[in-house]
């Protein structure tokens, strides 16, 4: 699978990069890249996976979302934001790589962790991960999940 993988990725580059202006390749050539790159997500999808996070508002002083663009996000009364993002697992053994600002409580790239986060497979299962590290620095984080038959990168 990895293979077939860097071999489109590598043939889109090498194809990008040698063919003419966009305006002088022709209808195939352009279908040829289309299909290649439909070929190459429906190669990944399986181990591309949703980051569902949860986090509990206590009040004021625990108000999510500051700094946030979108005022009607800051309810100062609290309850429970839930949160969305994408990952991908990379390893055999469950290991899910994403950004840190999908699994943190906060715009604050060092704000702490949420309350709990479900990872949600392309097939429909779901995990609850471990946190294994984060960086605020380069906002990315690493998940580790328990499964069997898990698809990876």
């Amino acid at each position: 699978m990895r293979t077939a993988i860097l071999a489109a990725a590598t043939a889109a580059v090498l194809w990008s990069a040698q063919s003419p202006q966009p305006a002088e390749a022709s209808t195939e050539e352009l279908q040829r890249l289309s299909d290649a790159f439909a070929e190459l997500a429906e190669t990944v999808k399986p181990a591309v996976v949703a980051v569902k996070t949860e986090k509990e508002i206590r009040g004021p002083e625990e108000m999510q979302w500051r700094g946030s663009p979108f005022p009607f996000f800051q309810d100062p009364r609290g309850g429970l934001k839930r949160g969305l993002g994408s990952g991908v697992i990379v390893s055999e053994d469950g290991y899910v790589l994403t950004n840190n600002h999908v699994i943190t409580s906060d715009w604050n790239p060092e704000a702490g962790p949420v309350d709990r986060i479900v990872i949600e497979l392309a097939d429909g299962r779901t995990f609850d991960p471990s946190i294994v590290g984060r960086d605020p620095g380069t906002d990315l984080a690493l998940l580790k999940i328990e499964g069997e038959d898990l698809p990876f990168l």
